[in-house]
């Protein structure tokens, strides 16, 4: 698990709009090549990895990848739709400038001299509702002309309603919005996301190892007592053998086979234990060790509840043993320690002293006092004495010396059958995860979280999509939610903050709300409009180094932070994860998070509100007419 900051600052009668540094549950990562380019691979796979970036909800990178493609001559209809519809994805018009415009009309009329085909029409219906945003900017008819897009199939209709949204005019937009309404009810809330998005957050399950630690070897000086005092216990036994029919003999011997016998089994016990305490006292505590007996405790507590205390700590102290060289991940063995805490629920395990094994020691003991006895009876003084002085260190030393043996035997066993039952829950949880769901499908999913909030925050607010000048919709993680993500590919996480900002010709209407990213489920809403003349100011705040070098410029950021501060002293602040704990497949995670928490699209409009207030609605009129003569088509 990555660590995150958690820290607040509020001076003066300035307000902490939401607590910022999240605290993020386990992670699982993904080794996939989803997103993934080596240099020299053709342009189907940069192709088909630009595609994944943009159902991934990251345009901003699939864009050059495409661009790349077209420059290069490897020019096609649906790679000239794919590139348009990246390049204007989560842009609002401001962002397109005249450079950009004029690739976009560069590469429309290269489409225009190529053969049609079926994806002739989706890049016609993109370029006529670019159009369509024109005219209403320019002043045209308030009905938008028939721009194809209710013939178009199902598919593409849905690729255009979800990535359009911050590009076309509000007319325009709602045109749109009845058919991506319909779309969001049908796909949104399905069983199937609710049967699988949960699977996203749980990694890859690592195998099982056994564990089977070796017992110490006995000692010498346990050897010499143990064959000394057969010997004289040998002898004492001789001086008995001519008379049989003594009461004493028949006891001392089986008194003395229990006593040494299940001496061993209480001894071998006593060796496993002082196993795992060998163990537990050898560990090395650091921020490994510390985030294993995490896991181990959190699956334990959900699992199983209080108590276990020995058992999970010989869990998280195996665990760092045989992982920590192979730099396995905690949330890897999520499976195993949820596994362990229900074995320990089901057969009530604690470690604790075989007491058949003590008893009938005990017994033996008590048969071997019966057998002395007997023998002072009988007169045999002389025996009773060597027996007696022989029988002790026989009674201490034997089982000391039979014992490891006996531990190791016994410990190995035990790890072979635990490891069998291992292997087959292990079997039976990478069969529940087959059907786990893609980057893709997590992003499609969060794309229409987005859009239904949006939608709801406008129903809500009685709005509709001619009111609405321009919307933003940022996102950060939930506390505490588990994060999961694909090498190369933005954070997901299971909960979300949502913070939805709609701007109308009477001022800024908010909503925030909690998202369950697995079932779709929102809780805790609350709402709240300002005037534009309240909105002090607006802009992010970086944690992290940028420099540069001979080859270029370099970044490590951390973490960004967008505020929004009201003229009252209100402050809104979003943040994306603090990255603490860099990885090398996380060098990427920075920028993808900062692109899919919406704040990329967010500042620019509200350092714009906020430097104009209340004329903003005139300039944001007058960008529009500059951003329409930019498309010389």
């Amino acid at each position: 698990m990555t660590d995150v900051e958690n820290r607040n600052v509020a001076s003066g009668d300035a307000h902490v709009d939401q607590q910022i540094g999240v605290q993020i549950g386990d992670t699982a990562f993904h080794n996939q090549f989803t997103y993934h380019v080596n240099e020299g691979d053709p342009p189907e796979r940069r192709h088909e990895v630009a595609l994944n970036f943009l159902a991934g909800g990251a345009p901003r990178l699939a864009e050059p990848l495409l661009h790349d493609l077209v420059r290069e001559g490897h020019l096609t209809t649906e790679r000239a739709y794919y590139y348009i519809l990246s390049a204007l994805s989560d842009r609002s018009y401001a962002d397109v400038d005249s450079r950009l415009a004029g690739e976009l009309v560069m590469v429309r009329q290269m489409c225009g001299t190529r053969p049609r085909d079926r994806w002739s029409d989706a890049l016609d219906v993109v370029w006529n509702l670019v159009r369509d945003a024109r005219r209403q900017v320019e002043g045209g008819a308030d009905e938008p002309a028939d721009s194809g897009f209710e013939r178009l199939p199902a598919e593409r209709r849905a690729e255009l309603s979800l990535y359009l949204g911050m590009m076309l005019d509000s007319a325009t937009q709602g045109r749109l919005d009845a058919d991506r309404d319909r779309m969001i009810a049908a796909a949104r809330v399905t069983p199937d996301r609710v049967e699988r998005a949960w699977k996203f957050f749980e990694a890859d399950p690592e195998p099982p190892r056994q564990d089977a630690p070796v017992a110490p070897t006995t000692r010498a000086w346990d050897w010499t007592l143990s064959l000394l005092g057969c010997v004289g216990v040998l002898l004492g036994l001789v001086r008995l053998v001519d008379d049989p029919f003594r009461l004493g003999l028949p006891l001392v011997l089986v008194g003395g086979y229990l006593l040494v016998w299940h001496g061993v089994r209480v001894e071998a016990h006593r060796i496993k234990l002082a196993l795992v305490d060998v163990d537990l006292a050898e560990r090395v505590h650091d921020a490994y060790e510390a985030k294993m007996a995490k896991l181990v405790d959190g699956r334990f507590r959900e699992v199983a509840g209080e108590g276990f205390d020995r058992v999970r700590a010989r869990l998280a102290a195996r665990f760092v043993r045989q992982y920590r060289g192979r730099a396995v991940k905690p949330s890897a063995l999520r499976w195993l320690a949820t596994w362990h805490a229900r074995r320990a629920v089901a057969s009530e395990e604690r470690v604790r002293l075989p007491h058949r094994h003590a008893v009938l020691r005990a017994l033996g003991f008590l048969v071997v006092v019966a057998g002395g006895y007997a023998l002072v009876v009988e007169g045999e003084y002389a025996a009773l004495a060597l027996i007696g002085v022989c029988g002790w260190p026989v009674a201490v030393r034997v089982p000391r010396v039979l014992a490891p043996r006996r531990a190791n035997a016994e410990t190995r066993a035990d790890a072979e059958v635990l490891l069998a039952e291992e292997w087959q829950e292990h079997a039976r949880w990478s069969e529940v995860l087959a059907d786990r769901p893609t980057d893709a499908e997590m992003a499609r999913w969060s794309a229409l979280d987005k859009a239904y909030l949006k939608a709801d925050a406008m129903r809500r607010a009685s709005l509709t999509a001619r009111d609405l000048v321009q919307h933003v919709v940022m996102t950060e993680a939930a506390p505490f939610a588990r994060r999961g993500w694909v090498r190369h590919g933005p954070p997901r996480y299971e909960a979300y903050r949502v913070r939805i900002f709609l701007l109308t010709d009477g001022g800024v209407r908010t909503a925030q709300a909690h998202l369950n990213a697995l079932t779709g489920e929102v809780h805790n809403e609350n709402r709240d409009l300002f005037s534009y003349h309240s909105l002090a100011s607006a802009g992010v705040a970086e944690k992290g180094v940028r420099t540069s070098t001979a080859s270029g410029p370099v970044e490590r950021l951390r973490r960004r932070e967008f505020h929004l501060t009201l003229v009252n002293g209100e402050r809104v602040t979003v943040v994306t994860e603090h990255f603490k704990d860099h990885g090398p497949e996380e060098s990427d995670l920075e920028e993808l998070a900062y692109q899919t928490s919406g704040m990329e699209t967010a500042l620019p409009v509200l350092e714009a509100v906020a430097a104009e207030r209340d004329n903003w609605i005139t300039r944001d009129r007058e960008r529009r007419r500059r951003w329409s003569l930019r498309w010389d088509d």
